[in-house]
């Protein structure tokens, strides 16, 4: 996979696609490459009042640094692979600490929920987040991603992908996806950028780490969907028969 390092070529969520390393710059920036991917270099500098040659070369030189990404690198086609990567990272790895967020914020909420007010807002965010996410990564196990995989067979052979394809479901997983942006950026608000406060006790400063971690995943699982698997199924559509 490559990319053009250009700033009005492609997108950032392309660029990052092609180079997870970038992700830890947008991050020191505060730049949204997941949901907010879909802008150029330029039009990113615009918004920021930045100069976007300046920010390219950042760019330029962070790639060339060899540093490591948070997430691999999928080539065009890796449709299956990249479905079971995000599978087994993300999506068995959110349940797991969405089970653990609910323990730990229960604690938190008998011992210092009256010492701590926004802990009712912050139970309810948990709450939402949790709602959205599970029924959407249902949704991709049992409709998109065995629509994508038929999709991808019917590249060497015979197999017809369901009538539509999947361009109607990315649809509705890009908009969901944008109400989960909109609930991490919540997350954040509430908790002080996950800071807890100075006399939290253990199990409340756990509950904030594992908040931020989470964070982190779910913003990484967004943009391996939204800038690479999504973009390789509408790039494989015109070669399935029938499609």
């Amino acid at each position: 996979m490559t990319q053009i390092i250009h700033k009005d070529v492609g997108t950032l969520g392309d660029l990052v696609g092609c180079h997870p390393e970038l992700i830890h710059l947008c991050d020191e920036k505060q730049i949204d490459f997941c949901c907010g991917g879909d802008r150029s270099i330029t039009e990113i500098c615009r918004a920021r009042g930045w100069d976007a040659d300046d920010f390219l070369a950042e760019v330029r030189a962070r790639i060339k640094s060899g540093e490591d990404g948070p997430v691999p690198t999928f080539e065009t086609g890796q449709v299956a692979p990249l479905i079971d990567y995000i599978l087994d990272r993300f999506h068995a790895g959110h349940r797991r600490d969405f089970e653990a967020l609910v323990q730990m914020a229960g604690k938190v909420w008998e011992v210092h929920g009256a010492k701590w007010p926004r802990m009712g807002v912050l139970s309810q965010l948990i709450d939402h987040l949790i709602k959205d996410i599970c029924p959407h990564m249902l949704k991709e196990e049992q409709i998109l991603f065995p629509m994508m995989l038929t999709q991808d067979q019917g590249r060497q052979g015979p197999v017809m992908c369901p009538s539509g394809g999947p361009a109607g479901p990315i649809a509705v997983m890009r908009k969901e996806h944008e109400n989960v942006g909109e609930l991490l950026a919540s997350l954040a608000v509430v908790t002080d950028q996950f800071t807890p406060p100075t006399w939290a006790c253990p199990t409340f400063r756990s509950m904030f780490a594992l908040l931020k971690q989470l964070s982190e995943e779910i913003r990484l699982h967004v943009h391996l969907e939204n800038n690479v698997l999504f973009p390789m199924a509408a790039k494989g559509k015109s070669n399935v028969p029938g499609g």
